[in-house]
């Protein structure tokens, strides 16, 4: 499953929760960039592909992206949580 918001794109696994009031979607996975490095296997790409991600938060006023009513949440090492209510 991949979900984008704002400028991350995460892959990973979808669940859907019932709540009051409505549904909410979670993505957890990895940011889109670091799974294609894990993907390759070159422990070089992956080392770089994560101080990419670290580097886009460190320059980032409020570290958690939002984007709409969608909320990401992603760390240093590339892991990444979208929260869509639906």
């Amino acid at each position: 499953m991949e979900a984008s918001a704002g400028d991350v794109t995460v892959r990973g696994t979808r669940s859907v929760v019932s709540l009051p009031g409505g549904e909410l979607e979670m993505v957890l996975g990895v940011e889109a960039g670091v799974d294609d490095a894990l993907t390759r296997g070159v422990p070089s790409e992956i080392l770089a592909a994560q101080e990419r991600v670290a580097m886009r938060r460190s320059t980032r006023v409020d570290p958690d992206a939002r984007a709409g009513d969608d909320v990401v949440a992603i760390g240093d090492d590339g892991s990444a949580l979208v929260l869509r209510p639906l």
